[in-house]
């Protein structure tokens, strides 16, 4: 008892900096060049949160704690290491190796971290606070967009149209790399909003505020994308109402479908000849070419095939694709914009079953829905959902496996399925402990972290 009560400055110490961590998460645009390469804040707050954490296991602030999910870590790593072995670009392998590395422990660092209620708690507003900043900077920038379209707060969070038509419209990236970053992290922050509001985490008047202004700025990415977030939305209405307004429900489902359906018919064609499309079909509303999206699959799933069973190697392209965008650019892409495709062609069948069991994972955790939503179980549910979508749902229209915030979330949502560990050294206890969080009791009103801290 003498040592569960000594101060713990560098485990306290780490979990300040995975928040700030979490917070950075969005500055993707925001370049250091390291040597021959480039660094975002989120890398140095990465290294200080490792090393503080290794320094609060060496003085033993903290126990170790694993998780039976690590295993499928391990083995996506070792499909990632064979396929560097036998990669047909070294060089380029072994830094791609060295990568996977940074993410893969990330599930991991925050397992180690978030140990509570109390603990998930706050990363989960850090996350949520984040994501309604880039909300609201997204709703200053259409607003000043109306004003004055060559604002440079505009210029500097639009992006370019890419393979949508020319016009006088806004197409926002904010402080990501790409427009499909963004409404991938805004998906992910919707979930978090969602689940954090049903467990009572913060007032329900200020959810629908935060939860319009991410939307509207998701909605201006205007990538294929945002089919996971209509998705997203439609599924947990219906969650929400099956049991009492069953009617209502199913509507809510049915519009978050069809409000999806016209994405994945535009990441497949387009209605735009170009000189790069390969076929056209002729419908009687008109003519229909390949879009860019269909045509990478194509390559890549040819290439796939190709390489089979061990893939090219990681670091090496996926593809190479000439594409005529509306504008009459011609470029050449090398990412399949297909999560399972793109890893498919560098790591070839174990790479992909890895993927499919980590995916498995998380949805043998989540599915079968419980009757209500209630409790902590509102935020397994809303991590697991929020994962699932924006990883293997989104993932369908886009290359998000090395997205960092996605293996965060990864381990946040191990963190709500585990049971409740004391930040403290010794291992015992009077009270027994919950099996998981949603059986423990709900935290002392609503909007606070007040949950009592496993002692």
């Amino acid at each position: 008892m003498e040592k569960a009560q000594r101060p713990q400055p560098y485990y306290r110490a780490a979990q300040l900096s995975l928040l700030l961590l979490i917070a950075s998460q969005p500055l993707m645009s925001v370049l250091v060049q390291v040597g021959r390469s480039f660094a975002i804040p989120a890398d140095a707050l990465y290294l200080l949160t490792a090393a503080l954490t290794a320094i609060a296991i060496m003085r033993r602030e903290i126990v170790v704690r694993w998780h039976k999910a690590y295993w499928l870590l391990l083995f996506y790593f070792a499909a990632m290491a064979l396929s560097a072995l036998l990669s047909q670009q070294p060089l380029r392998g072994a830094f791609k190796l060295a990568t996977q590395i940074y993410l893969l422990s990330l599930p991991m660092l925050t397992f180690n971290l978030v140990r509570d209620e109390r603990d998930m708690c706050r990363t989960l507003k850090a996350w949520l606070w984040t994501g309604a900043v880039v909300g609201l900077l997204g709703l200053v920038t259409l607003a000043l967009w109306l004003v004055d379209a060559s604002h440079p707060l505009v210029v500097e969070f639009s992006h370019p149209k890419g393979t949508l038509a020319e016009g006088d419209y806004p197409r926002l990236d904010i402080s990501f790399t790409h427009a499909a970053m963004l409404a991938n992290y805004l998906t992910v922050s919707v979930a978090v909003l969602l689940a954090v509001a049903e467990r009572g985490w913060i007032g329900r008047r200020l959810a629908p505020p935060l939860l319009a202004a991410m939307v509207v700025t998701a909605f201006f990415s205007m990538t294929p994308g945002l089919a996971g977030l209509w998705l997203g939305l439609g599924f947990w209405t219906w969650m929400k109402l099956r049991t009492t307004r069953r009617t209502m429900a199913w509507l809510a489902l049915a519009v978050g479908a069809a409000g999806a359906l016209p994405y994945l018919v535009a990441a497949a064609l387009t209605p735009f000849p170009h000189s790069t499309a390969t076929f056209a079909l002729q419908l009687p509303v008109g003519t229909l070419y390949p879009g860019a999206r269909l045509l990478f699959w194509i390559a890549a799933f040819k290439n796939l095939v190709a390489n089979l069973p061990f893939g090219s190697g990681i670091g090496t392209d996926a593809i190479a694709v000439p594409f005529q965008n509306p504008a009459g650019h011609l470029y050449t892409l090398s990412d399949a914009h297909n999560v399972f495709l793109n890893l498919g062609v560098q790591t070839g069948l174990p790479g992909i079953l890895a993927l499919v069991l980590i995916i498995s994972f998380v949805a043998r955790k989540v599915f079968p829905l419980p009757r209500r939503i209630e409790g902590s179980a509102a935020i397994r549910l809303g991590l697991g959902l929020g994962w699932l979508n924006a990883f293997a749902v989104q993932g369908l229209v886009g290359s998000f496996e090395d997205a960092r915030f996605l293996w965060l979330l990864f381990g946040l949502f191990l963190a709500s399925t585990a049971r409740p560990a004391s930040s403290r050294i010794s291992p015992l206890s009077a009270v027994r402990q919950p099996e998981t969080w949603s059986d423990a009791e709900p935290p002392a009103g609503a909007g606070t972290c007040a949950s009592g801290r496993s002692q």
